[in-house]
């Protein structure tokens, strides 16, 4: 059920959303910046873009907002695709709930080691290397997908025995995953074959929407470990994934 509407008309999320999930997220944010006393710009989850790029409120930390500057400053040598101006002033964006989630994390690695080596016991991690964000090995690179697909969130770690292994994250927060699907590559299908882990008789759904876009993340980080041998082993990690 969606939130009532004299609710989304105070606070100013009185429009369509995909999901109920979207619609209740939206007006959560809303609430929280009337608390805060932030003023509002054309709909009740964005901030007023200028305030917003000087004093960095869409995040948690001064480090984490100092850590955004860099990594807009220098988007340009990678490619990064980190999108403007949603990343300050939309409350709602995925974007910087990564920064919001990992950005402390990448300048205390002893501490990001604790909490990966807490969460997964199996992996037998020995030490955490990096954490980049919007990170792709190469993008259109047909040694990888041949596509511009990137991690949210990619971190580099060392296991008990001194492989080099990763963890590549993707962050979703209301998206719904219905945009049209990206063009079909060949480079797709083979990873999937060489992978072992991937049924090829389920390539035809795999190439729709919703799913078409989570399949080639996976495919991203597989051609990391299977198809090419810069790592030795790889997982794919959605945290968190909401109002699918």
């Amino acid at each position: 059920m969606r939130p009532n509407k004299k609710l989304r008309e105070k606070y100013n999320t009185d429009y369509y959303d995909k999901t109920e999930f979207a619609s209740k997220a939206r007006l959560l944010q809303s609430i929280w910046r009337v608390e805060k006393g932030y003023d509002f710009e054309k709909y009740g989850n964005y901030l007023k873009l200028d305030f917003a790029k000087r004093t960095g409120v869409n995040f948690l930390t001064k480090r984490i907002f100092e850590n955004v500057k860099y990594e807009i400053a220098n988007k340009h040598i990678e490619g990064k695709l980190i999108k403007e101006p949603r990343i300050w002033n939309n409350l709602l964006s995925s974007q910087p709930l990564a920064f919001n989630l990992f950005s402390e994390l990448k300048h205390d690695l002893e501490l990001a080691t604790k909490i990966f080596q807490n969460i997964y016991p199996n992996r037998n991690i020995n030490n955490i290397i990096t954490i980049d964000f919007e990170y792709s090995p190469g993008r259109k690179n047909i040694k990888y997908t041949g596509d511009r697909s990137a991690f949210d969130v990619f971190i580099v770690y060392t296991n008990k025995l001194n492989h080099k292994c990763i963890f590549s994250i993707e962050v979703k927060y209301s998206e719904n995953l219905n945009d049209e699907p990206s063009n079909h590559r060949e480079s797709y299908e083979v990873i999937s074959e060489k992978s072992n882990i991937i049924n090829m008789s389920e390539i035809p759904k795999l190439k729709e929407k919703p799913i078409q876009q989570i399949w080639r993340d996976h495919l991203l980080s597989l051609s990391l470990f299977v198809t090419n041998s810069d790592y030795i082993l790889g997982d794919l990690r959605f945290p968190p994934m909401f109002g699918q």
